[in-house]
């Protein structure tokens, strides 16, 4: 029954949004100049915004590149710093916001949408499942549209993904994924305010999800959102439909024309219907002062407040975090970007019982570092590493998390393209005392290929593979067969389809 009312739900969360994004296309000032038209020297040229983490992404996967907005760090032009074929705008989105940078989207912006099909069959060994340590396989179909809404004032992205894998083998169940985007950028004067949402509903945990449908890494990048604002689910456990949901909204204002102020306010949470894991929820609040010291490089000084909220217990864990943070961009091929500073955690001395009046602390440091590069239309790396405090993955009451993702794509050829996806993560739990699992560390590796063959313009044949392994100091029974390690394989043959970008 939760199934059939998330399709319901997600289809009728799309038709709303498209309805309001055309009322709002009506309802322009007719004294805002046109995007195309030269702005303020305050507000700096107009910026595209792509999904940093995945530098060369196709609609195969969830997240497309995000519009442009204005931003009074942005540059006035080319520069002729834009490599390969494509002419690229420069991303001004400011250092201390909730988005990671990228190295902008090339071409000309307009209203569009384009769909995407794909069927897969596939086959996993040690499925998360069931029990049956052999292989099962099972067959998947996918579909989902990508739209951009592009007017004087404001800048409409969203995109949708959605479908399910039917078994062959009965301890692997039917499973469904769906996932919605939502990035909303309306500017005015020397102001920025962008609302982001971004929900997903998974048979598993998200980081390195993709096999369960043929896709390595389908959700590893979602949104490109600073990890702070997502629940972060980097422990592999047992399938099981969850639900997760992030909400932010940012307002971005110049001070001067090398300057502006940010403030971030966001929510976000995780919840499981066919398991007993723990669900949270988190409260962030974030500032920051962004300086431009050249057309090319940008610091900022930013404090984040983030809390979280247990289902199981009253108790909360509070996290203060402050931040020095460079930026490097060059339009079309490179951006770097690294924030680093303390941390402290303020949390209950113990969990037993449910609630606790006393508090310990932990302090410790805090670093988001990413890179993306981009070769000439060709070749595109994206990697990312990320340590803090983190909600636990559902198996801990907070954890202290290391994160290490990357993906990297080669087109070899104008026919076909390849692309290896990777990643790491290490959760530690927090020392507490009541809690069991006090000492309890996990280890979780993925790696995946994906090698696609184009067939016509619009089809293609993909192959994937996909490997995951998760080992423990403690002996575990999150997923299907208990130990202190864990291994899966996931193989995939598919037919995909994309849809020619259309006007509207």
């Amino acid at each position: 029954m939760v199934r059939i009312r998330s399709f319901k739900l997600g289809f009728l969360f799309l038709a709303t949004v498209l309805s309001v994004a055309g009322v709002r296309a009506q309802q322009q000032p007719p004294d805002q100049p046109a995007q195309n038209q030269p702005q303020d020297q305050s507000q700096g040229a107009q910026s595209p915004q792509n999904n940093p983490q995945s530098p060369d992404q196709n609609q195969a996967q969830p997240e497309q590149p995000i519009p442009a907005y204005h931003s009074p760090l942005g540059t006035t032009g080319t520069e002729g710093e834009n490599s390969g074929p494509a002419q690229y705008e420069p991303d001004t989105r400011p250092l201390a916001g909730a988005e990671d940078l990228s190295v902008g989207i090339p071409g000309e912006r307009r209203s569009s949408w384009a769909p995407y099909v794909a069927v897969h069959a596939s086959g996993q060994s040690n499925q998360l499942g069931g029990t049956n340590g052999g292989w099962a396989s099972y067959e998947s179909v996918i579909g989902g549209v990508n739209i951009e809404r592009a007017s004087r004032t404001a800048d409409l992205s969203l995109q949708y993904l959605g479908g399910g894998s039917f078994a062959n083998e009965g301890n692997l169940g039917n499973t469904i994924v769906q996932t919605l985007g939502i990035t909303d950028n309306i500017h005015w004067r020397r102001n920025s305010l962008t609302l982001v949402d971004r929900f997903g509903y998974f048979p598993e945990t998200s980081f390195g999800y993709g096999g369960v449908i043929g896709l390595p890494g389908l959700t590893n990048s979602i949104g490109g959102l600073q990890s702070v604002f997502i629940p972060g689910e980097s422990i592999l456990t047992a399938s099981g439909q969850r639900v997760t949901n992030t909400s932010v909204a940012q307002l971005d204002t110049a001070l001067t024309e090398r300057s502006s102020f940010t403030l971030v306010g966001g929510y976000s949470f995780l919840r499981y219907f066919d398991n007993n894991l723990i669900n949270y929820g988190n409260i962030s609040v974030q500032g920051g002062y962004n300086y431009q010291m050249t057309r090319r490089d940008t610091i900022a000084v930013l404090y984040h407040f983030g809390e979280i909220r247990y289902s199981a217990v009253t108790s909360t864990i509070e996290n203060h975090t402050v931040k020095v943070s460079y930026g490097r961009r060059v339009t079309g091929r490179l951006t770097f970007q690294v924030a680093a500073g303390p941390e402290i955690s303020f949390y209950p001395a113990s969990f037993a019982g449910g609630t606790s009046t006393n508090s310990t602390s932990h302090i410790s440091w805090s670093l988001n570092t990413a890179l993306t590069y981009r070769q000439e239309e060709r070749t595109g790396l994206g990697v990312k590493y990320v340590h803090e405090v983190s909600g636990g993955s559902g198996v801990f009451f907070g954890a202290e998390t290391d994160r290490v993702s990357g993906s990297l794509n080669h087109q070899i050829s104008a026919a076909s393209n390849v692309q290896l996806t990777g990643g790491y993560a290490h959760n530690r739990h927090l020392s507490a005392a009541g809690v069991t699992s006090a000492n309890q560390s996990y280890n979780y590796w993925f790696g995946g290929a994906n090698y696609a063959r184009s067939l016509s313009p619009a089809l293609a044949l993909t192959f994937t593979y996909e490997l995951q392994y998760q080992q423990s100091n403690l002996g575990f029974c999150i997923t299907p067969q208990c130990g202190k390690s864990y291994t899966r394989n996931v193989v995939s043959l598919g037919l995909q389809w994309n849809g020619r970008s259309t006007a509207f």
